[in-house]
């Protein structure tokens, strides 16, 4: 391997180095929250005067959107303890304790998927790979060009294409005077954890019912 080619790989390294461990915020989350016993609570502004017991504390915090496993929280740090509150079930609502020893309410929103390959995951996992496709480039006869062409193939797939959009709940529909098509909206809630979506599918009705996502807005 001659002496150029090593430069450029130690370029690259670095410069992955540097994007993937930046330390730059990608808060986009729709609340705060805690995670306890699978469960998402999000966090109010109401004050609990009596707490109970200790019923857990957060075990892992990031404030960069994704799915994270064990008691995750997106506002408070590693050791926040939770409570059960008294005269009422841990299944409504928990008892947060801040940082004055004061308590807050977390209410109760809905399961949390427990995934480690949450989409922040993904999205970096396929940046490795594009970095091990380029040095593998550099150090073989592989043209950069093909590399470049399918990492743009895989990358429009997965994160560009309206087609592998979430389905959602149904919304609304209309269909056009002639009959020929309908349009239906569908709204996605991951609950605290994602922002609403909102999805708008072009039904062909004399295409025996083919579909097509038009339309997409995330933070809706």
């Amino acid at each position: 391997m001659n002496s150029k080619k090593i430069f450029r790989i130690v370029i690259v390294f670095i410069l992955s180095i540097s994007i993937l461990f930046s330390n730059k915020s990608l808060v986009s989350w729709a609340y705060a929250f805690v995670v306890w016993d699978d469960y998402v609570y999000v966090v109010t502004d109401i004050q609990v005067d009596e707490v109970d017991k200790e019923i857990g504390h957060v075990t892992k915090y990031s404030d960069r959107e994704g799915t994270y496993s064990g008691n995750f929280s997106n506002t408070y740090p590693k050791g926040t303890k939770y409570y059960s509150i008294q005269g009422i079930n841990t299944e409504e609502a928990i008892a947060i304790q801040e940082d004055d020893g004061t308590y807050i309410q977390a209410t109760r929103d809905g399961e949390y998927t427990s995934n480690k390959y949450g989409i922040n995951n993904v999205i970096t996992l396929a940046f490795i790979g594009a970095i091990i496709l380029v040095i593998i480039s550099l150090v073989t006869s592989i043209p950069i060009t093909l590399i470049l062409v399918l990492l743009g193939i895989f990358l429009y797939t997965f994160f560009v294409s309206m087609e592998s959009l979430p389905k959602g709940e149904f919304l609304v529909e209309e269909s056009s005077s002639d009959g020929k098509f309908t349009l239906k909206a569908y709204v996605t809630n991951g609950g605290a954890t994602t922002s609403y979506g909102v999805r708008g599918e072009l039904v062909f009705n004399e295409k025996k019912g083919k579909t097509k996502n038009i339309y997409w807005n995330y933070r809706e």
